[in-house]
């Protein structure tokens, strides 16, 4: 990768004198980038490097580290505004799902749109997407359940013609056994499907609540699941569930090198106590007030993890990285970033940093792998 100088990549809309920010960070306008909307609701990298973004208004931008592309989404049919996620999958396809559009593929040339016009999607709000080792996709819809595809037949799994509990799918993950892990919403629960048989797991069974939100197939196969109520763990077929006494609400969960597990703590009623808790495979480690400083207690959308750094993306307050038990908060008051509400963040294959903010549009800081400080 040619070497350039380190930059942050920020939108700004407003037209206001901006403070002076330390000589690592550059701000960039729309006028001089390609980012002219600056609500990012989703970010992916592709194979060979470069960063995808997709904003509310459904425009999409390429960045290869040299210009921006306006993937100008000329699709018959679908308005920009409803696409809400991009998926990159093994052959650098870019996925979009929608909301209320169907399954949009672009391959690099030309566009495929799924819908139940066209397909057997049988729904056109498409929540999950997921790709199994044979190749086959997997799609989860708000209303008519699951949708598997090979390539050339659909085959529909809903509560009429199968043991899946419930229609609406909220999370698809799959493992490295090829079994399908399959989160609902309201009472439905998880559903294990191995392609012949289904086992559904809930609050009857189980002890697994409901509003599955993600699902994480760590290196030892067991399966975690962040719920409305807490976090869930299914090991050897044995459940443990924590922080259901204090009605936790967990939007994510990211596993580091070292095979810890993450969770992002989104908030509870009753428990604001910490943010940050990793489980180290016995117990729960979690940094209290005293033991982060200054670092605020906040609400965690997403995590995003490499070999050494792992790096939070927050409701109101930045990015805030943690290495070598040391925390360090990245927000407007002492970087560039003008929006502090991060919605994606995301990693490319040289360690460089993505960060998807919800009104200040993209930052990228490119990272030294040998250092632990941003240039």
């Amino acid at each position: 990768m040619t070497e350039k100088r380190f930059i942050l990549l920020i939108v700004i809309i407003i037209a206001v004198q901006i403070k002076a920010q330390p000589t690592e960070w550059k701000i960039f306008s729309t006028k001089n980038s390609g980012v002219f909307n600056p609500q990012i609701i989703s970010m992916a990298v592709d194979k060979i490097g470069s960063i995808w973004s997709m904003m509310k208004s459904g425009d999409i931008l390429k960045y290869d580290e040299k210009q921006w592309i306006n993937i100008d989404l000329q699709i018959s049919g679908i308005p920009k505004s409803s696409l809400k996620k991009i998926v990159i999958d093994k052959y650098n396809h870019k996925w979009f799902l929608t909301n209320g559009y169907g399954l949009a593929k672009f391959d690099g040339t030309d566009w495929t749109i799924y819908n139940k016009s066209n397909s057997g999607i049988k729904d056109n709000i498409t929540n999950a997407l997921a790709f199994d080792s044979l190749g086959n996709i997997w799609i989860g819809t708000e209303e008519n359940g699951l949708i598997k595809f090979d390539g050339s037949n659909w085959i529909q799994y809903r509560t009429g013609n199968s043991d899946i509990p419930e229609n609406k799918i909220t999370a698809i993950e799959i493992d490295k056994y090829n079994i399908k892990w399959i989160g609902t919403w309201w009472s439905g629960g998880v559903a294990k499907f191995n392609d012949t048989s289904w086992v559904v797991y809930n609050r009857t069974n189980s002890g697994l609540e409901h509003f599955i939100n993600d699902i994480h197939s760590d290196r030892n196969n067991n399966i975690w699941i962040a719920n409305q109520s807490g976090i869930s763990r299914i090991s050897n077929n044995v459940w443990s569930h924590y922080f259901y006494t204090q009605a936790a609400i967990f939007k994510t969960i990211a596993e580091d090198s070292k095979g810890n597990i993450w969770a992002g703590y989104d908030r509870s009623p009753t428990y604001n106590k910490f943010s940050f808790m990793y489980h180290d495979g016995i117990q729960w480690i979690s940094f209290s007030k005293d033991t982060i400083g200054s670092i605020p207690i906040v609400e965690i959308e997403v995590i995003a993890v490499n070999d050494s750094d792992i790096y939070f993306g927050t409701y109101d307050r930045g990015v805030i990285k943690f290495n070598s038990n040391n925390f360090t908060l990245y927000d407007k008051i002492n970087t560039g970033i003008q929006n502090d509400y991060v919605k994606a963040v995301a990693y490319d294959k040289s360690g460089n940093i993505l960060i998807g903010t919800y009104g200040s549009g993209i930052v990228f800081h490119k990272s030294d792998k040998n250092t632990t400080s941003w240039r």
